[in-house]
Order: C-alpha cells, then sequence, then structure tokens
C-alpha cells in the first residue's frame, strides 16, 4: 500500500522498524514542502552515487508524483500477471524488469538466495526499472528525473551505519548496546569503547537506526532488531548503550539533515513503453 498512500496523500512513508534520529520536518522542509527546492522525492539509496537503488522502507513526495505513480503501474502490472499473485515470489521474473539484475547482500550468498531476496525486494526492483526507464509515449525520462528530482540519501552512512559498523553481525551489536556504561572511576573496556563509538557515530551520522526483520534474517542470521524484539525491554535498560542511544533518539536533534547524493544523467536501461516487454 505505501506506492497508493504516497500517491494519494503524499508526505514521508516509513517502515514501522525505522527509528528517526534527525528531524523529518526539517528534511520536508528543505526538500519536497519548499516552494524553492528542486526535489520532487526523498528516499534512501544503496550502491552510492551510481548505484541507483532506492529502498522503499523510507520514501517521501508529494501528492500524485509522477515517479511512484509509474512504480504503482507497474508493480500492479506484474502482480497481475498470470492470472493475479498472492505474494512477490518470482515476481523478478516478469518480462517487465528482466534489464534489471538480481540483488545481492554484504555477505556472500548463493544464487538461490539472490533469487529469493530479489523477490521479496520485488517493490525496489520496481523503482530500479522505472528509474533506468525512458518512455517516450508518456513523456517520461527517467534518468534525467532521478538527477534532477530526487533527493538520495546514501544508506550505509545514514540508515544502516549500525549495520555496517559491526560487520551485520546482530549478535555483536545487540551484545555491545546490552552492556552497561561504566561507572564512575572505572576504565573503559574495549567492548564499551565499541559500544560507545557506535551510539555516537549513529547520533552523529546516521539520520536513521534502521534494524532489519526480515527477509535479511534468513541470509545473515539474528539482527539488532530481532534480538530486541526478542528480549522485550532489552533496549530500554537505564544504564546501558542501548538506553543511551534510545534517550539520544528521544531528546537529541542534530544540527544537519544528511546530504543528496550528486546523481548525474546515466545511460537508460530501458527505451520502450512502461508496460511493454522488450
Amino acid at each position: 500500500m505505501r506506492f497508493p498512500l504516497l500517491i494519494k496523500y503524499g508526505g514521508f512513508y516509513a517502515d514501522v522498524g525505522v527509528m528517526q534520529i534527525g528531524d523529518l520536518d526539517r528534511l520536508w522542509n528543505e526538500t519536497i514542502g519548499c516552494p524553492d527546492s528542486r526535489f520532487d522525492v526523498v528516499a534512501y539509496n544503496r550502491g552510492g552515487v551510481n548505484g541507483r537503488s532506492l529502498t522503499n522502507y523510507f520514501m517521501g513526495s508529494g501528492r500524485k508524483n509522477p515517479f511512484f505513480e509509474r512504480c504503482n503501474k507497474l508493480f500492479l502490472a506484474i502482480w497481475n500477471e498470470n492470472g493475479g499473485r498472492t505474494s512477490t515470489e518470482g515476481m523478478h521474473e516478469s518480462p517487465l524488469l528482466k534489464e534489471i539484475p538480481l540483488m545481492k547482500h554484504h555477505c556472500e550468498i548463493s544464487l538461490e538466495q539472490q533469487k529469493e531476496l530479489t523477490g521479496y525486494h520485488t517493490h525496489e526492483q520496481v523503482m530500479t526499472a522505472v528509474m533506468g526507464l525512458v518512455d517516450y509515449e508518456s513523456d517520461w525520462n527517467g534518468p534525467r528525473y532521478i538527477a534532477e528530482k530526487v533527493y538520495g540519501i546514501e544508506d550505509f552512512d545514514y540508515s544502516d551505519l549500525i549495520n555496517e559498523m559491526t560487520g551485520w553481525n546482530g549478535e555483536e551489536a545487540f551484545k555491545l548496546l546490552s552492556l552497561r556504561l561504566p561507572a564512575e572511576g572505572d576504565v573503559e573496556s574495549e567492548d564499551q569503547r565499541l559500544a560507545r563509538e557506535l551510539n555516537q557515530a549513529c547520533l552523529k551520522r546516521s539520520f536513521a537506526l534502521k534494524p532489519a526483520h526480515g527477509m535479511i534474517v534468513k541470509i545473515a542470521g539474528e539482527t539488532l532488531g530481532t534480538l530486541w524484539r526478542a528480549n522485550d525491554g532489552s533496549d530500554d535498560v537505564p544504564g546501558t548503550y542501548s538506553h543511551w542511544l534510545r534517550h539520544g533518539m528521544t531528546y537529541w536533534n542534530q544540527d544537519e539533515i544528511p546530504p543528496a547524493l550528486d546523481f548525474q544523467v546515466l545511460a537508460p536501461t530501458k527505451v520502450e513503453h512502461l508496460l511493454r516487454k522488450t
């Protein structure tokens, strides 16, 4: 429902698992909500300035945004293929997405896992397809639109930083953040130093914290998010690094919003009508 909700109402969509750190009002008022801004869409992006891989767990736009309208049309067309679907399994195999490669992950995964991961993220595959599409029949130039209108935020630094710093080891992140801060007069241990640096980096650099809960668990194992969920209240024990991080997210604010990736106009991946198979 996230595409239809954005198309109808505008604003920001965020998964329930996204823990916000930075100021959303400020992000809106300096981008989509600013009459003088060139930006129509805000989203996290994987793979750097040339990655062109917007994520669907956090997206923003005004009403009736042409990018998300096309994404929704393409997603529905694939959903309704072959008599209709009841899940995203196998959707990535649609001829309408044949130009889009399978998704990979930071750790080594098998071809079957890549296919399963890509099916789970078909929503994002659709966005990648529309970004690379030039459709002269409907006057759509995706590569130019992305370069001119999309405020892309680097995913690794500004949302997945805690995962990157712990090598996507959820058990390690959980262990560190569950530690108690050193008492007055105590010498900081090596693990306490690592936990402090995690907190400081997230509060200073990350605009949000995304402790994953979904498909990634089958690939990379338990995450910080799944371990917090399995150990109810463990993220809010006074005197721990988790409590400090939670306190900072609640009462503290950053001085700036994250910078936009400097997208350039890249070669299209498809030159054809949006719903025409090549």
